[in-house]
């Protein structure tokens, strides 16, 4: 009997103890006026923003007490009434111990759909202003102590848009969620968002809150994620730069197997084709106008090497600017070129989308200028071999230049320029090459044609003007030509048959002149090339008393020749041993040299 009276007994005063409890926090929240007013006054001064928010409020009470907001407004609206953050629909977790004391602290923020505009596209330059007109009021100062967060701040398809611009949003579908938002403890963000086209996923940690509201550096560790690659960072953030990346000081890697797509999705204006591979290990340092990036590894496509990039960030009177000083042990120069020559089929096909309104000097603005100079112990062009690379570029709105600065081939050396008019109506392109001390019969294999060509060292000048491809440069520009041998020898070729009249008349097959080789002491060749065609203006082999002039057309595109030349032989001495002033050269023979490179024929004519 006894036990049953204590059991009731402690019913009845549990009961009691829950309505002394409960009646002050249901006399409190029963009041959607007053739920109000404590509500804005608690985001308020969480956030340091002034607050809206819309008619619609709803209460929970089970299974823990709760409200929920439409259109809610954080932030000064703007004339046309917009605020800097605008949130569709607002869920808040409330403390039902701070309730009985009349207070709506916040236990948990969920943001459904908000969306933070801010003053330029550039969100970069804009950084800094939201972080200190949010998040330092939100931390706190020593003068004014942060307010008590909730415990986490969780967002549902957010996203940032420009408040000058209706175009795309910055970002989009941003999801995730935000703990330690204490100001003395680690803030950590974990979740994803579209960034332009390129949907990205990670997380961020922040040391310590507070050093951020001092304007002072503090340890930061992020690891991202997207289709196109990761990227990880360990180190130190100073939010007194404007830029993120001149914010950062510490270590880094970057991994992407599909960084060619990168300038597609993001639209970050770069005038030349990415890499298809790259990945980078390295540490990120500042120094008074850029961020340099100091490589320990990096694997670029199928070749190594290690290097330093540095980064200046876009300001108002000139573009992004990228450096680049990298070295490799293999390099190839035909991937380099044909990324050059992309840039402007990708830039040309972006002017034909209906989209594409911007101007010239818009796209110059937003375009990144890029600076790069490389160096390969080896490198190769098509079939092309080269030792001791060192190759310059400059790539930007106006023009692209590549320069190689020294490439050792065919046992001399290589020097040139390749450059690019990119604001041209009719894009245009320039190349200048200059081989010196390089190997006749070296570059006679080369070409495919063994013993053609005079085996002595050689100086050859080209210049050509054309297309802004360099293949169709190659095949089809305009400009001229001027080469030197040295003495030495042509493979293979005698010209006895022609001296002693052997050939006759009719058409012979060149190889009617092979013999054990024809030793010369000179050889020049000087012209102009047009469309796929040498037209050689003025050829000259001296060999002894004989010289070979030449002329005529090489269609070196169709791989064929139609050569016109004569054979002279110089004056023989006297009885004296000296050949008059006056005595001229006599012609022996003419003849005309055409067919393919693979089998030319002759014809020869003997003058009268």
């Amino acid at each position: 009997m006894h036990r049953r009276i204590r059991t009731a007994g402690i019913i009845v005063a549990s009961i009691i103890l829950a309505i002394v409890v409960l009646l002050p926090a249901l006399s409190y929240i029963g009041s959607q006026l007053v739920l109000r007013e404590r509500i804005v006054s608690s985001l308020s001064r969480w956030t340091g923003q002034p607050i809206q928010i819309g008619r619609n409020l709803s209460v929970g009470y089970f299974p823990r007490l709760s409200a929920e907001i439409n259109d809610l407004r954080i932030g000064a609206s703007s004339s046309a009434g917009e605020a800097p953050l605008r949130v569709r629909q607002a869920t808040l977790q409330l403390s039902l111990i701070d309730a009985l004391f009349g207070e709506a602290n916040l236990s948990s923020v969920v943001l459904i759909g908000p969306e933070l505009r801010i003053p330029s596209a550039d969100t970069a330059d804009q950084g800094p202003a939201i972080l200190d007109n949010i998040v330092r009021r939100w931390i706190g100062t020593q003068s004014a102590p942060a307010p008590r967060g909730p415990a986490y701040l969780e967002i549902r398809d957010g996203r940032v848009v420009s408040q000058s611009s209706d175009g795309p949003p910055l970002a989009a579908n941003i999801q995730g969620r935000l703990t330690g938002l204490d100001a003395d403890k680690a803030l950590r963000f974990e979740g994803g968002a579209n960034w332009r086209s390129l949907p990205i996923s990670g997380s961020l940690e922040i040391e310590r809150l507070r050093d951020l509201a001092k304007i002072q550096p503090t340890a930061v560790s992020a690891s991202i994620r997207s289709r196109l690659g990761s990227f990880t960072f360990d180190g130190q953030f100073d939010p007194r730069h404007r830029n993120w990346l001149r914010a950062l000081t510490g270590d880094f890697t970057f991994s992407s197997e599909r960084l060619a797509q990168f300038d597609q999705l993001v639209g970050v204006g770069m005038p030349v084709v990415l890499p298809g591979t790259l990945s980078m290990k390295g540490t990120i340092g500042q120094d008074d106008s850029r961020a340099n990036l100091t490589l320990e590894n990096l694997s670029l496509d199928e070749h190594t090497g290690t290097g330093t990039i540095g980064f200046s960030p876009r300001s108002q009177n000139s573009p992004a600017a990228l450096s680049a000083t990298l070295g490799f042990q293999t390099l190839d120069l035909m991937s380099l070129v044909q990324r050059i020559d992309s840039g402007d089929s990708s830039e040309r096909r972006s002017r034909l989308r209906p989209s594409a309104q911007n101007s010239d000097r818009s796209r110059a603005h937003n375009r990144i200028s890029i600076d790069l100079r490389l160096s390969a112990d080896e490198a190769s062009y098509g079939e092309v071999r080269l030792t001791d690379l060192a190759v310059s570029g400059r790539f930007g709105a106006d023009e692209s230049v590549l320069d190689i600065n020294n490439a050792q081939l065919l046992g001399g050396t290589l020097q040139g320029n390749w450059r690019k008019d990119r604001l041209a109506s009719e894009k245009q392109s320039r190349l200048e090459l200059h081989f010196s001390e390089i190997s006749g019969s070296q570059l006679s294999d080369g070409l495919g044609l063994p013993g053609v060509l005079p085996s002595g060292v050689a100086t050859i000048d080209l210049t050509l003007a054309g297309a802004s491809s360099l293949n169709r440069l190659l095949l089809r520009g305009q400009g001229q030509f001027k080469a030197q041998f040295d003495s030495g020898e042509i493979a293979g070729l005698d010209l006895a048959p022609i001296i002693d009249e052997e050939l006759g008349g009719g058409f012979f097959s060149l190889s009617r002149l092979a013999g054990s080789g024809l030793d010369y002491d000179e050889a020049s060749f000087e012209g102009a090339v047009q469309r796929g065609i040498a037209r050689l203006d003025t050829g000259l082999i001296r060999t002894g008393r004989y010289r070979i002039e030449l002329n005529g057309r090489v269609p070196y595109a169709s791989n064929s020749l139609a050569l016109s030349g004569r054979l002279l032989a110089a004056p023989s001495p006297g009885l004296t041993g000296t050949v008059p002033k006056d005595a001229q050269p006599r012609v022996l023979s003419r003849f005309f040299v055409g067919g393919s490179f693979s089998d030319p024929f002759l014809t020869t004519t003997r003058d009268r």
